[in-house]
This record gives structure tokens, C-alpha cells and sequence, in this order.
């Protein structure tokens, strides 16, 4: 386990990248490549990673903005950080819905996949101990 106050003294990463002087040089393709060696002297992991959730809160954002109404304000939300670019889907809602509309062996075929079961033993097992959500009711 990597303790978060380890310090990142002598980390650099290489990254390469475009900028342009404004947007309309942007817009006219006029940027310039710098090769980047960038330092993590004087942070701690924390520091990193509070710097890399940043960017993904706004990657976040901008990739939901047009979905703004369907969340509820203090949700609370698993964002994975390699996708934080990408729509967020809620795949308990986006099981229930399927649930709803399908045949009996459909729904069947459901649950074992939001479960994880590979048989109708194990499904039945997991759902009278409470391992698993049935989402019947949803």
C-alpha cells in the first residue's frame, strides 16, 4: 500500500504538448510542440493525485454538462478516473430499466450478469443471503 505523505522528491514524468498564443490561433492550427519533463519535487502523493482528481472532475463535467438535470444536487457519484472523460451511467438504473421491458428468461439472463453468478444455483444462493441486489423492485 503506497501511504499518501510519501513524498514524490526525484518522480518527473515526460509529456508532451501543444499551445497556441488564444483561440484564434488555436482555431488557425498556429501552436507550438513543448516536450515537457515535469517535476514532482516538494509534493506528496496526495498532492499528485488532489492535482490528477482535479483534472477528472473537470473531464467529468464537461462530458454530463448536457445531463445537468438528471442528477440531484449532494448525489453521490463513483467516478473511475481513466473514464472520468466519458458519460456517467448508473448501472443499477441502466439494469432496471432493461429488467423492466425484458421476457422472464431475459431477466433472468440480467441478474446472473449484475450479479456475477454463472448459475441459476448461485443466483438464487446469492439473493437469499443478501450477497446480491435483486433488482426487481427498481
Amino acid at each position: 500500500m503506497i501511504k499518501l505523505t510519501q513524498s514524490l522528491d526525484g518522480v518527473s514524468i515526460n509529456h508532451s504538448f501543444t499551445f497556441s498564443l488564444n483561440a484564434e490561433a488555436k482555431q488557425a492550427k498556429e501552436s507550438k510542440t513543448i516536450n515537457g519533463t515535469f517535476s514532482f519535487d516538494g509534493l506528496t502523493v496526495q498532492d499528485g493525485l488532489d492535482k490528477a482528481v482535479r483534472q477528472a472532475a473537470i473531464a467529468w463535467q464537461h462530458a454530463n454538462r448536457d445531463d445537468y438535470k438528471s442528477f440531484k444536487d449532494g448525489q453521490k457519484l463513483v467516478i473511475i478516473v481513466q473514464a472520468a472523460g466519458r458519460k456517467q451511467v448508473d448501472n443499477v438504473a441502466a439494469a432496471a430499466t432493461e429488467y423492466s421491458g425484458a421476457d422472464a428468461e431475459a431477466q433472468l439472463n440480467i441478474l446472473m450478469k449484475v450479479t456475477g453468478a454463472t448459475t441459476v444455483e448461485e443466483l438464487e444462493t446469492l439473493l437469499k443471503t443478501g450477497v446480491a441486489v435483486d433488482v426487481t423492485d427498481l
